[in-house]
């Protein structure tokens, strides 16, 4: 399952990464994986880095990698996995955070999270081509 924040300015990216880590310390999830992607500096890093980091560190971490020109926030994709692998998460360069966990406590905690903060946020059917803002009902094709 995947939801979707929708459209982000860089400082509700940078509270919403403060937001997630504070969640995912919550659920017991204390180590993510971070992977790079699209836009990032491929000088500095590769698709194929993978790199362990404390889940309270991860706000840092991401600042850092900001400083050092690899990632730009908004403008680049950067991924971090549960290190069990349960939930994903996308900082991706389209200025969004997607979410994707087939466990359904993780699902839920972050579908009423973001519905809250961010009336654009929606449940997003890939296969099916379809989606729903989590404040509705109703799956429109895309």
């Amino acid at each position: 399952m995947e939801i979707v924040t929708g459209y982000l300015t860089i400082d509700e990216m940078e509270e919403e990464i403060v937001s997630i880590t504070r969640l995912l310390a919550q659920q017991g999830i204390l180590v993510v994986t971070i992977t790079y992607g699209g836009g990032c500096d491929w000088d500095q890093v590769t698709p194929d880095d993978r790199i362990d980091v404390s889940t309270p560190l991860l706000s840092e971490f991401i600042e850092h990698q900001e400083d050092l020109g690899i990632f730009r926030l908004g403008r680049s994709d950067l991924a971090f996995t549960s290190n069990d692998g349960i939930v994903q998460f996308l900082l991706c360069e389209a200025s969004d955070i997607h979410c994707c966990t087939d466990d359904l406590k993780l699902f839920n905690c972050f579908c009423q999270h973001w519905a809250d903060k961010y009336p654009e946020s929606y449940q997003q059917d890939s296969q099916l081509k379809r989606r729903r803002f989590l404040s509705g009902f109703e799956w429109v094709s895309f």
